[in-house]
């Protein structure tokens, strides 16, 4: 029985530190992108200033939603979800759907995985990186898709007009694709400056 419990409680603990770690790369990300990106992308527009665009066009918690669904799986739904949970509440942006509009990003790379394994093509590590790459790169942009299509889904469930709902879909499946993109970059970049230093 002490075994037993002990095994569970290494379960336990290791798996918190999974939640932790996604929730910590996500959040990280995510104010990358608000403070940064999307600070310098609204600077760049003529004219423009505070609040020209609704989504940055370098989504980079896309990338940790697409690393994540590829080493963890189904496990990475949860840490996920609750990182949009933690975001949504501290901006103070509870409204009555609000709270939905974590759900297509927690789950949409964990779809797209799940689409893509129905090809037939398995993405392993393997002596190819460059294929490994573009097939995560290519089940990214369908996990855009997937993000985009179920965050329009809410805010056509909300009343929000076609035209609007048609012009943020093309704006988040670009932010999620160009984001994952540059997230893998700069992994791929860190990962070969790690091997050169070990």
């Amino acid at each position: 029985m002490k075994t037993l419990l002990r095994r569970w409680s290494n379960s336990f603990l290791d798996e918190v530190q999974i939640v932790l770690a996604v929730m910590l790369a996500y959040l990280f990300t995510f104010a990358l992108v608000n403070f940064g990106i999307l600070v310098l992308q609204n600077h760049l527009v003529i004219g423009g200033g505070e609040g020209v665009f609704f989504a940055s066009l370098v989504f980079l918690p896309h990338g940790v939603r697409l690393l994540a669904a590829f080493v963890l799986g189904a496990r990475s739904i949860l840490p996920l979800f609750l990182s949009s949970a933690v975001i949504t509440w501290s901006t103070l942006d509870i409204g009555e759907h609000s709270i939905w509009f974590g759900i297509p990003g927690a789950v949409c790379c964990f779809l797209a995985f799940r689409l893509f394994s129905y090809t037939g093509v398995l993405i392993e590590s393997s002596a190819q990186m460059f294929l490994m790459w573009r097939q995560l790169l290519l089940v990214g942009f369908l996990g855009g898709v997937l993000n985009g299509l179920g965050i329009m889904l809410i805010y056509w469930i909300e009343g929000a007009p076609e035209v609007m709902i048609m012009s943020r879909l093309l704006g988040y499946i670009a932010g999620d694709t160009i984001g994952a993109f540059v997230l893998l970059l700069g992994v791929l970049w860190v990962s070969r400056v790690w091997r050169k230093v070990s």
